[in-house]
């Protein structure tokens, strides 16, 4: 019975042990660790920082949801900002209007499921924390938007 036991601990002792590593061998990747301070906006309640790993994978540390909402969206815009215009415009049923008439079919869909007018009709009805949040990461597309206008 206790060595089933032993058996049972050592996966999570192992996984431990892993992650110690895997933590310790990227703090030791000395200069490859980006990190970027989102600042104290007025939007903002706390400092925000964003911290990138070796791999550019964007590591969120903020004192709030709503200020880590906004440093997701400021990263992910910063990642791939025309992807998330596309998804935009697709949720909208306005894809033919900029990528052309082959969209049309995508764009009558979304219209007549009326996805944007049913989300923007419900808004109100989740909580308050979830719109500051979803706010704020808007806010935070924005912000990326206003830096970097090119």
């Amino acid at each position: 019975m206790e060595s089933e036991k032993k058996m049972k601990m050592e996966p999570t002792k192992v996984s431990m042990w892993l992650l110690l590593v895997a933590t310790s061998f990227v703090i030791a990747a000395d200069g490859q660790i980006s990190a970027q301070s989102v600042g104290s906006g007025s939007k903002l309640k706390g400092r925000v920082e964003i911290v990138r790993d070796i791999y550019g994978v964007p590591h969120i540390f903020a004192p709030n949801v709503e200020d880590a909402a906004y440093a997701i969206g400021y990263a992910q815009a910063e990642d791939r900002l025309e992807e998330l215009l596309r998804n935009y415009r697709k949720a909208e049923g306005t894809m033919s209007e900029a990528f052309g008439a082959e969209w049309y079919r995508h764009d009558y869909r979304q219209r007549l499921w009326r996805h944007a007018e049913i989300s923007r009709a419900r808004y109100n009805t989740i909580s308050p924390l979830m719109r500051r949040s979803v706010e704020a990461y808007q806010e935070g597309i924005k912000k990326f938007m206003a830096e970097h206008p090119e």
